[in-house]
């Protein structure tokens, strides 16, 4: 490998009477010391020639830079970032350029990235006389073919003498006129280009397309000094406006004050043809092919290689198929690709379910592929790249969170990956206060569905019109309008008819925060006035309340205490005075200074202004804010009441839209999503809405989406993010025979009973009955599958008629098994004999497999269930039995018996 470099790099067969212009330019005595050295000595020389090609890099502008940005980064480490002239028709992509993302200009007037002296311009290119040489290198994409856009530019401050190059392909001088020198290669090519331009010397200069010579020759150059550099049109002089316009894509601009050479070329074409590098990475690259050592760029592995096809800059195979290559030398040598440098894969890292209540077991699991080692923190530690851990919670009152950090490590490089958990606090009374689900027909008073205590009484304010009361504007009742079943029609229209439903908290005990408040409202009056849907009062003051509005069709949150906050939601609830337009609204008093509201289920306002303390409210009204002293009753509502609800907890969004979910989708009310809800977070099974509800998991939806529907017997809803939740159970267990079949043989222990049959689900339980006797007694299970069920029962020897149910979680009882229990045959002595001072009996006639109980007493007389218990054993096989037992020399006599 090293011989053919050196061959190349020194040129041998060559003098320089026989180079062509642009050869001569590469040949210098340095090349001929090059082929008299070591191979080792050599290798580092070229190493260090590559490196030092890098120190001559000016500037290098890769335009992976955000959109709407002022500047281009300069990734040569010399701080000569680009200015972005401020036009629309300049547009930087994030992805689509050769490596990483690219500059598309529209081809319409002033559009450029560019730099002058009137910034920070390189010293280098701004000396006068300007001195040779200059190089620049451009990846370009045309969108128009045969466009004469100009790609880039170098002007002086005269506007008449520049360095340019055009997106045919073909160089433009300016010098006291025009002198152009053009190539062939890139014209009418829509697809990335890479153009390397050269200025060598004042009359030499060539065009590389796509790592390739495309045209050299001798013209007369630029003396002056450069004071300015663009891409994307001709930028001739510092102030004046720039000229042809380039139309396509332009990526990695990068300029050096040197002579690359062929190889080089090669390699920045090669690079970036594969999208494994930009210029910049060119010098590392031939330093490891000059060494014959592989190197990983941008996740690439490349090998020194041999006998390639094609000539120096030629290129063949994919990344994808790990045989992509770049000629490099004269002789087929180059670099090919061998593989991707892949940091490790994190397939999969969760914390399962990821909210919880404190005290629960979840479970972190990860999947990790391409690792040397894997390590997570919180006291973890290292692990397999693929397993799982249980992670026990403590029991809190205060929410909070734990984050996991996987990292993944291999050769390459590491991958990191996180799983956050959600803890929230145990679970404490129901939070529901009162509900009226204001379904009543006819009355004066609105039912409280959890108890007995805050019933809302009618309370109408009298209104006298020319001597006559009128009180015509009580609110009606109507049992079939409102959103769950009925509603309260609140219909006035002044605000001098007043009503409320009033209901004082005679079981509900408010002594701070938090606390909420909701209610389905179907508004009629849409006027610029606070309409009082709930509130809160306190029956002492005059100033202090609590309470959900309606303003001009927008929800709104008031509250006073000595100051007066109001919160609007943002987000109308229009009124129409037509059924089918309900909303659903929230306002939760988290903390003196945190409120918010929610309407259908979304959070839609939230304010922090400080209200000045709490006061404890006593009475919870409906349709007015309802205090005791004047103004009394005020800011009557006119519209439709449905579900209005006291919480004496906040709400959590997950929550809200708990409760709306269920009441949108299945129609539950309050109350019955709250019992049910409870019943999830105890696990427990409960009866809803007149069926049998169980846990579940694998529901679909995030939380309170719902499914099936109540007539069906099939609804769910979903309380948590991980697809757990509520279903009704419909599987009614049924029992098709029992084992042993009927009838059972009595014993006086216990024995086996297998249950058969359909639709058993764990945590069931059983009921086993003695009809005969009016006893039962409910058995521990010891197995279960959905056809079978197994028990340990008591039958005794007392023939009876018995009977077996099964009850499934939800309390879901499935019809009586009868069966009969006969009294066992008598076992009979058949034999006893004295062996070794043991006597031995032995008998048959009982029932193989169970109890029977050996007895023993001195006196023959006594009743049996006198004699003394010596041991109890099983029946064998054919109901045979044999007991062993020391003589005991103290007694003169002893008499046996065999109770079955």
């Amino acid at each position: 490998m090293k011989t053919s470099i050196i061959q190349t790099a020194s040129c041998p067969i060559l003098r320089p009477s026989t180079l062509s212009p642009i050869q001569r330019l590469k040949f210098s005595p340095r090349h001929w010391l090059l082929s008299k050295l070591a191979p080792a000595t050599l290798g580092a020389l070229l190493l260090l020639a590559a490196l030092q090609s890098q120190a001559s890099l000016v500037l290098e502008w890769k335009l992976d830079d955000t959109n709407g940005s002022p500047t281009v980064a300069d990734s040569s480490g010399n701080g000569y970032v680009g200015k972005v002239n401020a036009s629309s028709n300049t547009t930087f992509l994030a992805t689509g350029g050769i490596l990483g993302g690219c500059v598309q200009f529209s081809g319409v007037g002033d559009q450029r990235v560019y730099m002058d002296t009137s910034g920070i311009f390189p010293a280098a290119l701004s000396t006068a006389p300007y001195q040779y040489p200059i190089t620049i290198s451009v990846w370009s994409k045309n969108n128009v073919a045969g466009n004469s856009g100009q790609l880039f530019a170098f002007g002086v401050n005269n506007g008449s003498v520049y360095h340019a190059c055009r997106q045919t392909g073909f160089l433009d001088e300016r010098a006291n006129g025009l002198d152009n020198l053009i190539g062939t290669g890139a014209a009418n090519n829509t697809g990335w280009n890479n153009i390397v331009c050269i200025w060598s010397a004042t009359n030499s200069q060539a065009i590389y397309v796509n790592g390739v010579l495309n045209a050299s020759a001798t013209k007369f150059g630029v003396t002056n000094k450069i004071v300015q550099f663009a891409i994307g049109g001709l930028y001739r002089a510092v102030g004046s406006a720039p000229v042809n316009a380039y139309a396509g894509l332009m990526d990695d601009v990068a300029v050096w004050t040197d002579v690359l050479t062929d190889q080089q070329i090669a390699a920045i074409y090669g690079l970036g043809h594969f999208s494994a590098g930009n210029a910049s990475d060119m010098p590392q690259f031939l330093a490891a092919f000059t060494a014959g050592t592989n190197i990983a760029l941008n996740q690439i592995v490349w090998k020194p290689t041999n006998g390639l096809s094609g000539a120096l800059g030629a290129t063949g195979g994919t990344v994808a198929g790990t045989n992509a290559y770049v000629v490099l030398d004269g002789s087929g040598n180059g670099m090919q690709v061998i593989g991707a440098a892949v940091p490790p894969a994190v397939s999969s890292f969760a914390i399962t379910p990821n909210l919880i209540f404190a005290g629960d077991t979840p479970t972190l699991s990860w999947n990790v592929s391409g690792a040397n080692s894997v390590t997570i923190n919180q006291g973890v530690g290292s692990v397999a790249l693929t397993d799982s851990t249980n992670i026990t919670t403590s029991t809190s009152s205060v929410p909070s969170s734990t984050t996991w950090t996987l990292v993944a490590t291999n050769s390459f490089g590491s991958t990191t990956n996180i799983a956050t958990l959600t803890i929230q606090p145990t679970p404490g009374p129901l939070k529901l206060a009162v509900h009226w689900a204001l379904d009543e027909a006819s009355g004066t008073n609105a039912a409280n569905s959890l108890g007995a205590y805050s019933v809302g009484q009618f309370v109408v304010q009298t209104n006298v019109v020319n001597g006559v009361t009128n009180l015509s504007y009580a609110p009606a009742w109507e049992p079939t309008n409102g959103y769950i079943g009925g509603d309260l029609f609140f219909t006035d229209v002044l605000t001098t008819n007043l009503a409320v439903v009033r209901g004082d908290l005679g079981g509900v005990t408010l002594t701070n925060y938090p606390f909420a408040m909701a209610a389905w409202v179907n508004t009629k009056d849409v006027t610029t006035r606070n309409q009082t849907v709930v509130s809160l009062c306190d029956s002492n003051s005059a100033a202090s309340y609590y309470c959900l509005q309606v303003d001009a069709g927008q929800a709104r949150l008031a509250a006073r205490n000595g100051v007066e906050i109001d919160l609007f939601s943002g987000v109308y609830v229009y009124g129409s005075d037509t059924p089918a337009d309900w909303h659903y609204i929230v306002c939760d008093y988290e903390r003196d200074n945190v409120r918010k509201i929610y309407v259908d289920g979304s959070l839609s306002a939230t304010d922090t202004n400080q209200l000045g303390g709490f006061f404890q409210p006593n009475r919870f009204s409906g349709g007015a804010i309802d205090r005791a002293a004047n103004p009394g009753i005020s800011a009557p509502y006119t519209g439709r009441a449905d579900e209005l609800a006291l919480f004496t907890g906040t709400l959590t969004a997950d929550e809200v839209s708990l409760f709306y979910g269920g009441m949108t989708g299945l129609k539950l009310n309050t109350g019955e999503i709250d019992t049910l809800r409870n019943a999830f977070l105890q696990t427990n099974a409960t009866t809803v809405h007149g069926a049998a509800w169980a846990p579940t998991s694998g529901l679909v939806g995030s939380v309170g989406a719902t499914g099936g529907s109540l007539a069906t017997q099939d609804a769910f809803i979903v309380m948590d993010n991980s697809g757990n939740g509520m279903q009704i159970s419909t599987s009614t267990p049924s029992i098709s025979g029992i084992s042993p079949a009927s009838p059972v043989t009595g014993s006086s222990g216990s024995q086996t009973l297998t249950i058969m049959g359909v639709n058993f689900q764990s945590g069931g339980t059983v009921t086993l009955s003695n009809v005969d006797a009016s006893v039962s007694s409910s058995p521990a299970v010891t197995f279960v599958s959905s056809s079978n069920l197994t028990i340990n029962a008591t039958f005794t020897v007392v023939p009876h008629n018995w009977s077996v149910q099964v009850i499934n979680p939800g309390s879901i009882v499935s019809a009586p098994f009868s069966f009969t229990v006969a009294a066992p045959p008598q076992p009979k002595i058949s034999s006893i004999s004295v062996v070794a001072g043991n006597v031995v009996l032995n008998g048959t006639n009982g029932t193989a497999g169970l109890t029977y109980s050996v007895l023993a007493s001195t006196n023959v007389a006594l009743p049996l269930a006198s004699w003394t218990p010596l041991t109890t054993n099983l029946f064998g096989a054919g109901g045979s039995f044999s007991w062993t037992n020391a003589i005991n020399p103290a007694q003169p006599q002893s008499f046996y018996s065999i109770k079955p």
